[in-house]
């Protein structure tokens, strides 16, 4: 993913999501189903352009996470799959047959949030 497809991927992502009532400063963190596995992914979002945050209970109880300014971390239940904003899925750390981390996750958000 070049730097203009993260900028907008990013941009999306806060176009659609459930920001309204979530200031600048506060990460947004939401919960979807993975349509084809047996899980969820997670996007915590910054849409602070200044400051990291970290964010606690994300994955688990007792688990913080770092996001850093104008970016989201996407998870696919506890394994961190890539981050929107810099351009970064993990696909070589998933065995996905039909399609990469990267385009289920575009596939599912799109599907839960048209």
């Amino acid at each position: 993913m070049d730097v203009e497809t993260a900028a907008n991927s990013f941009i999306q992502l806060y176009e659609f999501l459930p920001t309204e009532d979530t200031s600048l400063d506060e990460p947004v963190v939401v919960t979807f189903p993975a349509t084809n596995h047996d899980a969820e992914w997670t996007i915590v979002l910054n849409g602070d352009p200044t400051q990291s945050h970290d964010v606690e209970g994300v994955l688990t109880s007792d688990s913080t996470v770092t996001v850093q300014p104008i970016h989201a971390l996407v998870f696919l239940d506890e394994r961190h799959a890539g981050i929107i904003g810099a351009g970064e899925f993990y696909d070589d750390q998933f065995d996905m047959a039909v399609e990469s981390p990267q385009e289920a996750f575009l596939t599912d958000f799109a599907t839960e949030f048209k």
